[in-house]
C-alpha cells in the first residue's frame, strides 16, 4: 500500500509522508519490499520507522535511515548500548553475567551454562548476543583510541572485559557476529551456546 500510495506526486504538501510504527515488528518479506522502495528514495519522500527496539530493524533497512532517539540523550548507557529502558531491564543483567563467566568460567563450566540460556526466549537470546558484542566494541574502541576513559557509565563495561588484546576483542566479535548470524535460522540454541562457549578463545 506504502509503494503504491507513493507512486504518485503530493497535490498539497511539498512532501509525502509515511510512519511505520513497531517497525521492527515487520516480516522479512515485508521489510524487503521497503528495502526496494528505500533504496530508491524519492526527495519529495520521507518515512519514519518507529521502534524500541531497534536490533529488531534488518540491519539493511537501519543503515539506509538517520537514527535518532527520542527518549535518550547522547550522554546515556542506553543510547550507547542502543537499546530500549525495556530491554536494558530484562536482559543486562544476564548479559553482564555472562561477560563475567566468560571470563572466569573454563569452557566446560560455561557448557553446563548453555540449557540456561537455551530456555530463554528467542527474542531474550538475540538481545542478550547483540549486546555482548556491543559491550566487546565498546571494550575495543576504548583500547584503540581511549574513547571511553572518561565516561563513568561505561567503566563497569570495560573493567567486566578482561581481555585487552585487540586481536583477541576481534576474534569474539567476529564470532559473535557469526552466532548471532546462526541463530537467524533458528539453530538449536543449545547448540549454539555450545559453539560460542567452545570457540570463545
Amino acid at each position: 500500500n506504502i509503494i503504491d500510495s507513493f507512486s504518485t506526486k503530493p497535490l498539497i504538501n511539498k512532501y509525502s509522508t509515511y510512519v511505520v510504527r513497531e517497525a521492527d515488528k515487520l516480516n522479512v518479506s515485508s521489510a524487503n519490499k521497503l528495502l526496494k522502495f528505500l533504496e530508491e528514495p524519492e526527495t519529495n519522500i520521507i518515512g519514519f520507522f518507529i521502534t524500541e527496539k531497534l536490533q529488531g530493524i534488518l540491519p539493511t533497512i537501519r543503515s539506509r535511515c538517520e537514527i535518532y532517539n527520542y527518549r535518550f540523550g547522547s550522554e546515556s548507557l542506553l543510547d550507547l548500548l542502543e537499546i530500549s529502558e525495556s530491554e536494558y531491564a530484562e536482559v543486562f543483567d544476564m548479559t553482564f553475567d555472562l561477560v563475567k563467566k566468560l571470563n572466569d568460567y573454563p569452557t566446560y563450566l560455561l557448557m553446563l551454562e548453555s540449557k540456561n540460556y537455551a530456555d530463554l526466549e528467542r527474542y531474550q537470546i538475540d538481545l542478550i548476543l547483540n549486546l555482548l558484542k556491543k559491550m566487546y566494541t565498546i571494550k575495543y574502541e576504548s583500547i584503540l583510541s581511549d574513547k571511553y576513559s572518561n565516561v563513568d557509565y561505561v567503566k563497569n563495561i570495560l573493567e567486566a572485559i578482561d581481555s585487552k588484546d585487540l586481536k583477541t576483542i576481534v576474534n569474539r566479535i567476529r564470532l559473535l557476529d557469526n552466532i548471532i548470524e546462526d541463530s537467524q535460522f533458528n539453530l538449536n540454541k543449545e547448540l549454539m551456546f555450545n559453539r560460542l562457549f567452545i570457540m570463545w578463545e
